[in-house]
């Protein structure tokens, strides 16, 4: 079909500004230019001249100031009526599927052509024209042909290109664009060189759809010619079809017009046309010699798990700049210096004397690990063998430190592979080949990619007897000789000999070229390997000094709150050229999706990500790290799409794309939440318009103007995929909305911007009203999923709901069903929440979305929990997330687990939304936690299990002041010790939730009598110096939470408390149970008992006891029983 039959002229008026504006930022970014702005002759036809494709082409840059279009008709460059070099940039744009005009193929017009560009001129081939490569002589093959189809499957219709690393074509882009989404479904032609054979022009793009990254698929080509340049587009550069990403497309055609022009020469990244070179080089080093080898102090930790191994459990260590994972019997199975992967399948043997080599993954180790460090230690009869591993926390740096014992003689055999794998969603033939190398002058192995770009080394503070390094799958030692396996894979294989008769120290160190001093981590390591492991404990020695912590009874709770802020933190990543913010997940490439590639260049999901990092950040927010929180902001700014819109996923390689509808308004919330915890009130100030344009990109999203913003034609929502994906909007991005619009309310209020603040308060009220109202059914007392188009309602009953509970958006009445459903066996497994109901027809406990237990959806409810009232519950939820941490990665909380079965099923050991959702429910929810630094007030309404007598809280930042707080009861009195230190006085609005039915006898604040409701209710403190607050209360009961303590295989049902009542003097605890089975609770009473109906009691004490339970026979799964406790 032509380009020019049955389409509309797409140049509607708001395009046209937009256009405009683009230009007049680009002007503003680069300057004015003589004239009136850059000239550009667009070669044309009789024929051609009235093509709306070339009409629209010519209408793009007949605006502003900016450009000086003429059309140039060829029989006036044959006359000389027109002379090409009277022109900044000659531009043939044709995109008819007839063919170029024959009129192109005159020998004088090319002639003319290539003397122009010859002579310094630059020229511009778009679409078909990018077959003239080949007519003027740049190309000896023909431009390929083929077809691209741009259908929408739930995704979008996203097609465009993509640069090797970045480009000045990108500019504003982040590296890559997807030019071309139209409205409606079609199949568009593509020009550009396809597959292998090597090609003259260098490659500045190549095809780019979704999330793939078609490298054989060369679009953009450019090359010099003479003094002159030329630039050739093969796809996506059509002007008169409507297209949904049109400011995309027009930054890119004026970068191409600036670029042509040579405004600007930044960095420039070009794709290889090289592919699988592997070879040595003799890189030259000036001498370095490395102090003697000492033994290490292996440092003790609080935080410590100690035993032997059998098994081979995934581990982690990493540094902002490094990540290092293995398994914990032996060796290390990836390093990854962000963005690439600089060693794998690191390994260890030792050799006796005419015996064989002894590899360590042969031998079960005694294991130590901390925040800082793994050790391990190796008997091996009379030898021993100790090794420790740490990562530097700033720097690009691994220590693997050795020391050995006994008298036997030895050697210890240290080999590696490295393929400088760069992250997908490149392949792992990006970097075009590896060079390789032994250095003595640095002692040390030196691996880097063709152009230098990328590089990893391996040192060592002892000269090795033997050392080999070559293109090979792995090397080893046999009959006193180096033996080796070649291999056609992209990589090298090294291996070095040393004996082991003194300690020894090998530093890992890696960069890329955004920080080209992989040379100076190396040398600086050498020179004192104990300072990488001393900078490693001493920061996590101090992480936890200033962030909120708890000192509670219970001791799980108090390790793994603390493993948690660890593993949290453990995330927060830095990539030079890039920024810092935190990435998803920490795993290695074995496990997930391979991208597509045959090496897999995925480490779980360590890279970047929008809602990922804001739900995060929320935790950490809120337990005080507010630099990090401030971190993340600035890189969600730093790649904000042109319309305001937030990215779902930025590899640390570089690859943007903004898939997900609910990162946008997450932001919003983000900041907001960030400004009331911090007082920053400057950064908001200084950031309002990234902050703004998200606003109304949401806005952009409701066409309709129903007050809801959509999925549709913007992004997934939480649901990816599945039974649940899809629908104009869900419940959970219509809570976000609302919740986006409260902030947007608060932060304007506090920055006295009234017209604004106005606005969004009174749209936060009718949207959160709408959430309420739209999404409820009545007939399942439940809130459905999402909202179909045709105003039908996806009814699933789902975990969602638990967000806008969190966010306070509901009527208590309408939550009393969802969260006793929720705290049932039907959603809840001994040790998390599932999205959807055992009792779904779409239950599969092995599917992602499906009926998984994830952290996230357990932290979910449980935050909805504490919000409304149910806090033996939440406890019970949030304990769920805790425990995790003592099994497989040790001391890290997993992505995704089972539904029926305790074992992980997820692509990461170490997710960092996990690690958030055990903190969290913690701060937010049962301490009741909400802070306002901007009025210095802080409201408190802890909800600890009935049982605790004491507990301690540490570090709650309210902006730059700081409040401690403990409590003590003694019998039936409480004390609350407040310590305070701050210039101004600070409110407290403190409300603890204690027993219910209790009653205040007497309260007193500094031992002035405090008036209180008969119930305990809130009372607000003022504080300028450390206060007491003593509570004497008289009655009271309440059940304790249920700790599940699931082993791994365990299966997934188990007792539940459902609800738990005070009616008059009858305490009824609704439980399930799995049927024919016997359960066991316990509650705490200040009551004297009188009697219990449908349960025994085992026993009594101090005001606790303990009840057996027999759930009766029945043909159902799980039995309901309503335990009275008569009093």
């Amino acid at each position: 079909m032509k380009a020019s039959e049955g389409k509309k002229s797409w140049f509607r008026s708001e395009l046209f500004l937009v256009g405009l504006i683009l230009g007049v930022i680009i002007i503003y970014l680069f300057g004015p230019f003589q004239n009136s702005g850059i000239s550009i002759g667009i070669l044309v036809t009789e024929e051609m001249s009235t093509d709306p494709e070339v009409q629209a082409a010519f209408q793009f840059l007949d605006r502003g100031d900016v450009y000086d279009p003429q059309k140039i008709f060829l029989n006036e460059i044959i006359s000389g009526n027109k002379k090409l070099e009277d022109f900044d940039i000659i531009w043939f744009h044709y995109a008819d599927s007839s063919g170029i005009p024959m009129a192109f193929n005159s020998p004088e017009l090319i002639g003319f052509i290539n003397e122009y560009v010859d002579a310094g001129g630059n020229l511009l081939l778009t679409q078909e024209a990018f077959t003239y490569l080949h007519t003027l002589g740049l190309e000896t093959a023909m431009a390929q042909l083929d077809y691209a189809n741009a259908v929408d499957d739930g995704y979008g219709r996203k097609l465009g290109y993509h640069a090797y690393i970045d480009h000045p074509l990108f500019k504003n882009l982040h590296g890559g664009a997807y030019v071309f989404n139209p409205f409606v479904d079609q199949k568009t032609r593509v020009r550009g060189y396809f597959g292998d054979e090597k090609i003259n022009g260098k490659v500045i793009g190549i095809d780019w759809s979704y999330i793939t990254f078609n490298e054989k698929k060369k679009l953009i080509l450019e090359y010099e010619k003479g003094k002159g340049k030329v630039l050739a587009i093969g796809a996506y550069a059509l002007f008169n079809i409507q297209n949904h990403n049109w400011d995309e497309f027009g930054q890119l055609m004026n970068n191409t017009f600036f670029y042509l022009k040579g405004t600007e020469v930044p960095q420039e990244f070009y794709w290889t046309k090289d592919c699988g070179i592997v070879e040595s080089f003799d890189p030259e080093q000036k001498a370095f010699i490395y102090p003697k080898p000492n033994k290490l102090e292996v440092k003790s930790s609080d935080l410590q798990f100690s035993f032997e191994n059998k098994t081979a459990e995934f581990w982690d260590l990493t540094g902002e700049r490094m990540m290092v994972m293995g398994h914990e019997k032996s060796g290390i199975d990836e390093i990854w210096a962000h963005p690439f992967m600089a060693i794998k399948e690191y390994r260890v043997g030792i050799k006796f004397p005419d015996k064989n080599i002894i590899w360590l993954s042969d031998v079960n180790p005694e294991i130590t690990i901390t925040p800082a460090s793994l050790v391990r230690k190796y008997n091996l009869g009379e030898f021993q063998l100790t090794e420790l591993i740490s990562v530097h926390h700033e720097k690009p740096q691994t220590l693997i430190h050795y020391e050995f014992e006994g008298d036997a003689k030895a050697e210890i055999f240290i080999g590696f592979n490295s393929n400088l794998r760069l992250m997908w969603p490149y392949s792992e033939k990006v970097i075009g080949g590896i060079n390789y190398a032994w250095n003595d002058s640095v002692n040390a192995f030196i691996i880097s990619d063709l152009a230098d770009n990328f590089n990893a080394l391996v040192g060592m503070n002892r000269k090795p007897e033997r050392q080999m390094i070559g293109k090979y799958d792995s090397v080893f030692y046999r009959n006193e000789d180096f033996q080796f396996t070649e291999t056609e894979k992209l990589q090298c294989g090294a291996l070095a000999v040393f004996k082991a008769d003194q300690s020894l120290d090998v530093v890992i160190a890696a960069s890329h070229f955004a920080d080209s001093n992989a040379i100076e981590y190396l040398k600086t390591g050498l020179e004192s390997p104990a300072s990488i492991y001393e900078n490693s404990h001493n920061y996590y020695a101090e992480l936890l000094n200033d962030k909120l912590m708890i000192t509670s009874p219970d001791t799980d709770l108090n390790i793994g709150y603390r493993w948690a802020i660890i593993g949290t933190d453990r995330h927060f990543t830095n990539t030079p050229g890039i920024g810092k913010s935190l990435v998803a997940g920490i795993g290695n490439t074995v496990r997930g999706w391979w991208g597509g590639h045959a090496v897999n260049g995925r480490p779980g999901y360590a890279w970047y990500f929008g809602r990922d990092s804001e739900w995060s950040s929320f935790a950490i927010n809120a337990y005080g790290d507010y630099e990090k929180v401030k971190d993340v902001l600035k890189m969600l700014i730093g790649y904000q799409h042109m319309n305001g819109k937030i990215f779902h996923e930025l590899t640390t390689s570089g690859a943007v794309h903004y898939d997900a509808a609910d990162a946008t308004p997450l932001f919003v919330i983000l900041a907001g939440k960030y400004m009331r915890a911090s007082g920053d009130q400057d950064f908001i100030k200084k950031n309002w318009n990234a902050i703004l344009k998200a606003i109304n990109y949401c806005y952009a999203t409701d066409p309709d103007k129903d007050l809801l913003i959509n999925n549709t034609n913007v992004g997934h929502g939480w649901v990816e995929g599945g039974f649940l994906f899809g629908g104009k909007t869900t419940l959970y991005l219509a809570s976000c909305w609302a919740e986006a619009l409260r902030e947007a309310s608060y932060m304007t209020g506090i920055l006295g911007m009234k017209e604004e603040n106005k606005k969004y308060t009174d749209e936060t009220s009718k949207v959160t009203d709408l959430v309420q109202k739209l999404f409820w059914n009545e007939k399942t007392s439940f809130y459905n999923h999402s909202l179909n188009s045709d105003g039908s309602f996806v009814e699933e009953k789902t975990v969602m709901p638990a967000i806008p509970m969190y966010f306070g958006q509901f009527e208590k009445r309408k939550t009393e069903n969802m969260l006793n459903e929720f705290a049932s066996n039907n959603f809840t497994a001994n040790w998390g929440s599932r999205i959807v109901g055992e009792d779904s027809k779409h239950f599969n406990p092995g599917g992602y979305h499906t009926g998984s237990v994830w952290p996230l959806y357990t932290g979910w409810v449980s935050l909805a929990e504490f919000k409304y009232g149910n806090h033996v519950q939440a406890y019970s939820h949030l304990m769920n997330n805790i425990n995790i941490y003592k099994f497989w990665a040790k001391g890290f909380i997993e992505e995704v687990l089972h539904g029926a079965e305790y074992r992980p099923i997820g692509v990461c050991a170490h997710q960092c939304w996990s690690e958030t959702m055990a903190v969290q429910p913690l701060i937010e929810g049962m301490l009741g936690f909400e802070v306002d630094a901007n009025l210095n007030t802080l409201k408190l309404g802890p909800s600890v299990p009935a049982n605790w007598d004491h507990y301690k809280i540490e570090n709650i930042h309210i902006g730059k002041n700081t409040l401690h707080y403990e409590m003590q009861r003694n019998e039936n009195k409480v004390t609350y010790t407040f310590n305070y230190s701050g210039s101004d006085e600070l409110k407290i609005y403190f409300s603890p939730k204690y027993l219910d039915g209790a009653i205040i006898k007497e309260s007193t604040f500094n031992d002035q009598p405090l008036s209180w409701t008969k119930e305990i209710g809130m009372v607000e403190l003022k504080l300028k110096r450390p206060s007491k607050l003593t509570i004497t209360y008289d009655g009271g009961i309440s059940v304790l939470p249920l700790i599940q303590n699931p082993q791994p295989g365990d299966n997934a049902a188990g007792t539940r408390i459902i609800s738990a009542t005070l009616k008059d003097k009858v305490y009824e605890v609704l439980l399930e149970a799995p049927t024919n089975s016997k359960a066991n609770i316990q509650f705490y009473s200040d009551f004297k008992v009188t009697g219990i109906e449908n349960a025994s009691i085992v026993s009594d004490s101090a005001n606790i006891y303990k009840l057996e339970i027999k759930a009766s026979d029945s043909s159902q799964k799980y039995s309901r029983i309503k335990v009275n406790i008569l009093l």
